[in-house]
């Protein structure tokens, strides 16, 4: 055990930093030791400085009262290299009582993470921002080996410091975690915002007083890389307005294996966008997907990929009442491969309210929309059951039966499907899960969106990009061949020898084939159940689908010498 000191370092002023790193202020001579405290009174830093650490290795360090101001924040990046924090009994790098802050590992030209932090102490934080600090932004930044969380964020309620309670009026706002590397640690990758009560309920009183945690605004937690974690891979609670959660990749999450913190992100208690994340759960993984409780009115979910999570890939509880009653969820564009049990949960059932009278009454009369998700092959298997539950709750699982009758007219255009070769999809086993060409049956089936502020996909490039928005996550775009003759036989020339006329049709359509006459015809609905099979079927010969109800169908067409081919049909 190393002896912890409290004391204050000396200011030294380096001429050559500050001429490579543009510095106002240098930290040099930081222990190595030690925990180095960091005062902004002793070091003169004022709004607008740019403060400099030389490259090098150190003990953790906690800066403390630095602020900076809405046009005039301060700075703290490396210089000259990259910065190691060693610490072995606090967290890595803490902020107490800041403001205006931004802390950046870009500061040297081919160094991506500028600052490198590890922590062996099992309750301790890679970086810690807390003690009623606000408006930071954290990016570029590598933890590995946090005994807890990678990064955390908030000033959790302490029964001798009024001030922390949500009563006090504080509120952590414009707050930015980006382009952080964050893994091997053991709880949460990125931790923000207290869990202990939303509205009704408090697990935390003082003097016969619950009391509950602050609130926050303008949250945005994007383009982070979070992996090997042994509890959630973000969790985000209390957003009450403007939270969003994007374009992050998350991947071995959940590893402890304890139940209700092992999801790639737990969000909840606020208003959210979650959208174009990647979340991939590992053979014999133990991570689940998205749990999403008591988000308020007008959240949304879309453009993000699910692979193989446990349980759910979107677990929906809203525990209770919509803040709107004319306005719940967008679900939309999600791609969800193999979800353990259902693609997506949705329940809303009201089990936390301050009027008795509404407890356990369910919220089907508030719309949600559930539009163009792709999923394939989850494990449930409901059909084989005896509930009220079919196939179809396989993959979009309510939790009532009133619930479901009630958002029948919001299902919109998704695709279900136990077989993925169907599809057209480049190569799902390998996670390459975009439309292959323009045959994919993904391609301009979905509904257009564009009112609802979505007009791009996961790889951010225009959705639609054809007559419609294709369903799952990845807009096809033709324009991306580069091989003028691909494109051309994407175009009007297809591989595929099947032709499929009329398209759509009222009654009977024909495929013809000038190689075989003959071919075995499976036709699936968008649920992914097998709804007609003709064996050895005439090419020749009409196929009457009457008996088939109006709506979206492919086709898997298999030839006698062992080759396939896909394609869409809709019935009108």
């Amino acid at each position: 055990m190393k002896l912890i000191l409290p004391f204050f370092l000396l200011l030294t002023i380096m001429t050559t930093y500050s001429q490579n790193c543009n510095c106002d202020i240098v930290l040099s001579n930081l222990d190595t030791e030690r925990i180095n405290l960091i005062y902004a009174s002793d070091f003169g830093i004022q709004a607008g400085n740019r403060v400099c650490i030389p490259s090098g290795t150190y003990a953790g360090i906690r800066f403390y009262d630095i602020k900076g101001n809405e046009n005039a924040r301060v700075t703290i990046t490396n210089c000259g290299g990259p910065v190691v924090i060693k610490e072995e009994v606090y967290s890595g790098i803490t902020f107490e009582g800041s403001s205006f802050v931004h802390i950046t590992g870009s500061g040297h030209t081919g160094t991506e993470y500028g600052f490198k932090v590890s922590t062996v102490n099992p309750g301790s934080m890679g970086v810690y921002l807390t003690n009623l600090s606000t408006d930071l932004e954290i990016d570029h930044i590598e933890v590995v080996n946090a005994g807890f969380a990678g990064i955390m964020a908030k000033s959790d309620p302490d029964c001798n410091r009024p001030e922390t309670w949500r009563s006090s009026g504080f509120v952590m706002r414009n707050l930015k975690i980006h382009h952080n590397l964050v893994h091997d640690v053991g709880g949460e990758g990125i931790y923000i915002g207290y869990t202990g009560g939303y509205k009704t309920n408090s697990n935390f009183i003082c003097n016969s007083t619950a009391v509950y945690g602050h609130w926050l605004e303008n949250i945005e937690v994007s383009h982070n890389t979070i992996k090997k974690c042994g509890l959630d891979g973000i969790q985000l609670n209390l957003v009450r307005k403007d939270g969003s959660v994007h374009s992050n990749t998350i991947s071995n999450y959940g590893r402890q294996n304890q139940y209700a913190q092992n999801f790639a992100m737990c969000i909840g208690a606020g208003a959210y966008d979650i959208y174009n994340n990647k979340m991939i759960n590992p053979q014999n993984g133990f991570g689940q997907g998205i749990q999403f409780i008591n988000a308020e009115s007008g959240s949304r979910i879309f453009n993000n990929i699910f692979i193989r999570p446990q349980l759910h890939a979107i677990f929906i509880h809203n525990r209770n009442e919509f803040e709107d009653p004319g306005l719940g969820y967008l679900v939309a564009n999600n791609t969800i491969i193999q979800p353990e049990l259902s693609g997506i949960h949705y329940n809303t059932v009201i089990i936390e309210s301050n009027e008795p009278s509404k407890l356990l009454t369910t919220q089907e009369s508030v719309p949600s929309f559930f539009i163009n998700n792709l999923i394939i092959d989850p494990g449930n298997r409901f059909e084989d059951g005896n509930t009220w539950k079919g196939a179809r709750e396989n993959y979009l699982d309510f939790n009532e039966i009133q619930t479901r009758n009630a958002m029948e007219s919001y299902i919109l255009t998704n695709l279900f499907s136990r077989d993925a070769d169907t599809l057209g999809l480049k190569n799902w086993e390998k996670n390459l899960l975009a439309p292959a060409n323009a045959k994919s049956v993904l391609v301009d089936a979905g509904t257009d969106i564009t009112s609802t502020g979505i007009t791009y996909d996961f790889n951010n490039k225009p959705r639609p990009m054809g007559t419609s928005f294709d369903i799952g996550a990845y807009e096809f775009n033709i324009n991306q061949v580069k091989n003028v003759d691909r494109l051309e036989n994407l175009v009007s020339k297809p591989k595929a020898t099947i032709a499929v006329f009329p398209n759509p049709t009222m009654d009977t359509f024909q495929l013809t084939n000038a190689s075989h006459p003959k071919a075995t015809i499976r036709i699936f609905d968008q649920y992914g159940d097998l709804r007609l099979r003709l064996k050895n079927h005439d090419l020749n010969e009409e196929i009457d689908v009457r008996t088939l109800k109006r709506g979206r169908y492919f086709l898997k067409i298999s030839f006698e010498d062992k080759t396939k081919e896909f394609s869409g049909l809709i019935l009108e």
